[in-house]
Formats: structure tokens, sequence, C-alpha cells
């Protein structure tokens, strides 16, 4: 300890003269690595002028023969890379063909159905399209015979019994005669008002059958503006890609421009037209999802013939207001299926009724008149009779009637829950949906834009300083915010119609409402 002292005085000493006199270390000393201690910096020559140097580290240069190679199981493996025209090409117009062949033009987007005015000059509205697939559907023919079928059952069960008639003889050959030759008649009575009560458990299926009927009303209502806003959505989408091809097509352009000024590399004008063709896809999408979308409107309205007609409204027009609590109230006020089921309750607590009073026997009548050809006399006779409940008393069916109640008064609480998560869900995708449409249309593609506009505008004056990934990270960023964009917009209109059909109203803008703040 007292030697590495005196070593580290005489060092500091040294280095002292040093600074101050211009004294000079005889003993030569070199930068110690990290990992010599301190102790031994006075021996670094004696322990380390004798090693091997460490040997380079491997160049991370690939030789030369060597290159980075696409697969070729994929596809576009086998394209060559471009071989630019020189600028100074004594032809220019053979210059301008080998850019055209390099960089081609992005080829116009056909198809689809031609939207027509409709013959009267207007703009169909959603209530027309309504009213016309009510009248055409078939969906609601047959709900209305349901109604026409369950009300004939409705009355047959309220009909008496028929009485029968019929010959009777008696005593044929007594005295070498024909007897006592006659005809009867008989009725059975029925009691304790079981018509009465069979024909109310019918009525209850004649007016669920009414209820069906609304409840398909309300479905082809509901069906026609899914379609409506489908097609109105697909049309905002044709419209928003056509705005977005002609903007990638003009970068492309300029992208294109410079390469041809040597201002850029031509990997950068093949890029956008990637991104040109993509967009191109997206366009031929959403024009064929336009026409798949209206002829499942036609569809909805029973006219499958019906050209592509101008639609009153738009996608991008205000949604309507909902309140969940308002909302919540009259579905459960009035919705079909609540209603059917408070139906069902009362039906098997009639049924039930029924079944206590079918053990009580009805009354069976027989009448007969006959002529007595032994004695040239007429006879009348009289039959009464009824079953006796000795060992069927209907225990079984009063027991499946309890059951069934029990059942039916749980109906209306399971349905009651259904129906209120259904309303959950699709409030909180309204809701969301509204929020992220309003979010996107006012703040989030304005500033998206401005964002654009600012790193190609930077990227136009100062090139060495803002890189073309920036500007490609930033149109992408545009498609995909006008994408998603019209994504929400989508989904804010489902949402619509999803409340609508359980709000079960007529007029979509006729829903319980109050504006939303």
């Amino acid at each position: 300890m007292f030697r590495r002292t005196a070593r580290s005085l005489r060092w500091l000493v040294c280095f002292g003269l040093v600074a101050n006199t211009g004294c000079e270390i005889t003993r030569s000393v070199t930068v110690v690595p990290p990992h010599v201690p301190a102790m031994d910096i006075f021996n670094v020559d004696e322990r380390y002028s004798q090693q091997t140097p460490p040997e380079p580290l491997p160049t991370k240069t690939p030789p030369k023969d060597e290159k980075l190679r696409i697969p070729p199981e994929l596809p576009g493996a086998d394209a060559e890379m471009p071989i630019i025209p020189p600028r100074d090409l004594k032809n220019p117009q053979a210059r301008d063909e080998a850019f055209r062949k390099i960089f081609p033009e992005i080829e116009l987007v056909t198809g689809g159905p031609e939207i027509q005015a409709s013959p009267d000059g207007h703009a169909i509205t959603l209530t027309e399209l309504q009213q016309r697939a009510l009248a055409n559907s078939p969906i609601v023919r047959q709900a209305v015979a349901d109604v026409d079928e369950k009300y004939g059952l409705m009355v047959q069960a309220g009909l008496y019994p028929n009485p029968r008639t019929g010959y009777q003889g008696d005593q044929m050959g007594s005295a070498n005669t024909a007897g006592q030759q006659g005809g009867f008649i008989s009725q059975e009575i029925v009691t304790y008002g079981k018509l009465k009560l069979a024909q109310a458990v019918a009525y209850f299926d004649w007016l669920n059958a009414q209820v069906s009927l609304r409840r398909s009303q309300i479905d082809v209502i509901n069906t026609v503006r899914e379609r409506y806003f489908a097609v109105l959505v697909a049309q905002e989408r044709v419209r928003v890609q056509e705005g977005l091809l002609k903007f990638i097509e003009k970068a492309y352009s300029l992208q294109v421009q410079l390469v041809k000024a040597g201002q850029a590399a031509a990997y950068e004008a093949n890029y956008m037209h990637v991104q040109a063709l993509q967009v191109r896809g997206e366009l031929v999408k959403a024009k064929n999802r336009y026409s798949a979308d209206w002829k499942q409107l036609t569809a909805a309205l029973s006219e499958p013939d019906l050209v592509a007609t101008v639609l009153n409204g738009h996608a991008t027009m205000p949604a309507p207001e909902f309140r969940y609590d308002l909302a919540k109230n009259r579905m459960l006020l009035h919705h079909t299926d609540m209603k059917i089921a408070e139906n069902l309750v009362l039906q098997a607590q009639t049924k039930l009724e029924l079944e206590k009073v079918r053990p009580r026997p009805n009354v069976e009548t027989n009448t007969y008149i006959q002529r007595d050809q032994t004695t040239f006399t007429n006879q009348v006779g009289l039959q009464l009779g009824f079953v006796i409940p000795v060992f069927d008393k209907n225990q079984g069916n009063i027991a499946a009637a309890q059951a069934q109640l029990g059942r039916s008064m749980q109906e209306s609480t399971r349905v009651r829950n259904d129906l209120i998560s259904k309303l959950a869900d699709a409030y909180q995708r309204y809701a969301t949906s509204r929020e992220l449409v309003v979010m996107y249309r006012d703040s989030i593609l304005p500033d998206q834009v401005r964002a654009f506009q600012g790193v190609y505008a930077r990227y136009q004056r100062e090139p060495e300083k803002i890189a073309f990934a920036d500007v490609i990270a930033q149109q992408q960023n545009l498609i995909n915010a006008m994408n998603t964009y019209l994504g929400y917009l989508g989904e804010q209109w489902i949402a619509v119609v999803d409340l609508a059909r359980l709000i079960q109203t007529d007029d979509l803008y006729d829903a319980p409402s109050v504006p939303m703040k």
C-alpha cells in the first residue's frame, strides 16, 4: 500500500513539473483500457507490448457477387430495374416514349351503374322507398295471411258442436213386423264457458299475429333503411376515392417530372405509381360495392329491375340524435317482442283456466222418434248423459298449462333483458362512430391535409432536409385517414338503423331524442 501511494505521489509531482517547467517523463505511458487496474498504470508497456493486436471487426459490406434478391416464389420477383434514358438524349421524343413505358399513366376506372333521375324528376326519398317496399313485400303479405289464418282459428274455436242425426231401429222382426223404426238427433251441451275460454286462447294467437305483422313491416322498413344508407355511403366512398386517385395521380406525375429532370430517383416514382394503383383498386372496389348495394336495395323494394336512381340525401348529412334513457323507455313500452311476450302471459293464464274446467262434464243429449209397427203407435225417447271424471281429471294438461304460464312469465323478463342488451350495444356503436365522424371531419382530416401540404412544400424547397420517405409517409397517412373516416361513416348509419329497429319508429327522425351537447 505504501509503495503504491509513493508511486502516485511521484506521478503527481512529475505531472506538475511538466505542466509548469517543461519536465519530460522518460517512461512511456499508454492509455489504459478500462479493465486495467489503476495500480498497474506504470507497467502498461511491459504487460501489453508483447501481445498480438486484436483482429479487426468483420466488415458489414457483403461480397460484390452477392445481392439482396427477391425470392422467385413472390409475384413480381422477376421485375428488372428501369433504365432511365439520359437527359442529353438527342431524340427528345424517344426519351418521352421511354418514360411513358417506364412510368405508365393510370388507367381510368370504368363500370358501375349510371345514376339516372327519377321519371318525375325528383330524388327518391327514404319515406317513398319504405312505402314502395311495404306495398311490394312478400314478407308483409305472408304476415297478413297469418293474421287471417289466426282469425279463422279464433272463430272456429268458439263454434258450438254440431248436432248429430240418423236412423234408429229397435226390435226389428218382433211379431214378424219391422219393429220400431224412426230417427234420432243428439247434441252435446258444452258447459262452464269452455267455448268462450277456448276462443279467448285463440284470440291471443290472432292478436300476436297482428303484432307480428307490425314487426314484419318494421323489418321491411329497416331493411330498406340499411340498403338506402349503404348506397349513400357507397356513393360517398366512390366520390372520396376518385378525389384520392386524382390527388395521387398528380403527385405521381410530378415525381415522374422530377425523375425526368434528374432531381429524383426512379424508385420514388415507382412507389408513387404503386400508391396510385392501390387507390385505383380501392376505387374499383367502391364502384362494385355501390353496384351491389343498389341491387340489394332494389331487392328490398321487390323491384329488381329498378335502375340506379338519384336518392334524396347524402351520407354526410346529420344523423338523428338519440338519448339512451328515452330510447329505452320507448322500446320497452312499444317493442313488438315485448307485446308478444305480454300477450303470451295472458294467453297462458286463460289456457290454465280452460284446462281447469275441462274435467267438468258436458251434457250429452239424444232424442229419438220411432213408429212401433206392432202397435202402430209413435214413440218418443230422450237420453241424457255425461262423462264421470273419475280417472281422467285432466291433471296432466293442468300441470302443463301451469308450467307454460311460468315459462311465459319468464319470457317477458328474458325479452326485456335481451332488448336492453341490444340497445346498449347499438347505442355505444352509435355514440362512438358519431363522435369519431365529427372528429375526423372537423379536425383529423384537415390537420392531416395540412401536414401533407407542409411536408411536401418543404420537400420541394429544401429536399436536402426532408426525405422522400417523409412525403410518402404523410401521403399514406392521408389515405388511411380518409378510409378510416369512410369506415366510421358507414358504422354510424348502421348503428342508426339498429337503434331505429329497436325503437321501432316509422320516421327515422321522429325518434325519442333531444339535442345532444
